[in-house]
């Protein structure tokens, strides 16, 4: 993926012009289920010619097995993981959560009597709410509902998530704080202004 330091109108140009999508005359505003991305040509290109199984010593093999290795690694760099150890592809972001959940449920991290907070209002795939209340539902945990507020009285659909409103939520039995970083319908970026007290964890999609 192209990457520009965004300092200036031409550098936006510039970045705006890896994104054909974008001169149909929309603003995409959606979450990453309706990302528009700059590297179809290159998924193309693996898939027409080094999709093959891994793990064989033959030179398409070896050409495929570096090209997983480079997406790892500006996985990596994207999300500033500490090793390689922490980046994994799955088949989907909710795939990836559902897995993380049941393993945490069968290793005893998380159990009876434990606290999950969500974002109330959110579809069931962004943060994964819906797995999140079958993972409270198998281990007898409570979900609590950080809610949204109006962002002014005569704009009732502008809203936002204040964190005063979700420092009340977390508890000593609190476990699990799970939002979106960047949610599709408040346009609003919510992770730098979030200071987490008792909860082990907090997860951000």
């Amino acid at each position: 993926m192209a990457r520009f330091p965004i300092d200036s109108d031409d550098d936006v140009d510039k970045a705006r012009s890896h994104l054909p999508a974008l001169k149909a005359g929309y603003t995409y505003t959606d979450n990453a289920g309706g990302s528009q991305i700059d590297a179809a040509n290159r998924i193309a290109e693996y898939l027409l010619y080094t999709n093959v199984q891994l793990g064989a010593g033959y030179s398409v093999c070896a050409q495929s097995a570096r090209r997983v290795q480079e997406g790892k690694e500006a996985a990596m760099k994207l999300l500033n993981a500490a090793s390689l150890d922490e980046i994994v592809f799955e088949g989907s972001s909710t795939g990836n959560m559902d897995t993380l959940m049941k393993r945490m449920g069968a290793d005893g991290e998380i159990g009876s009597g434990d606290e999950i907070v969500v974002m109330a209002g959110e579809h069931e795939a962004t943060a994964n709410n819906g797995l999140w209340k079958k993972l409270a539902a198998r281990h007898g945990i409570e979900i609590k509902y950080w809610r949204a507020t109006s962002t002014s009285p005569d704009k009732p659909f502008s809203i936002t998530h204040k964190t005063q409103d979700l420092v009340p939520l977390i508890s000593q039995r609190t476990r699990i704080v799970a939002f979106s970083a960047c949610l599709n319908i408040g346009m609003s970026v919510l992770w730098q202004s979030i200071r987490f007290g008792g909860a082990s964890w907090a997860v951000t999609s």
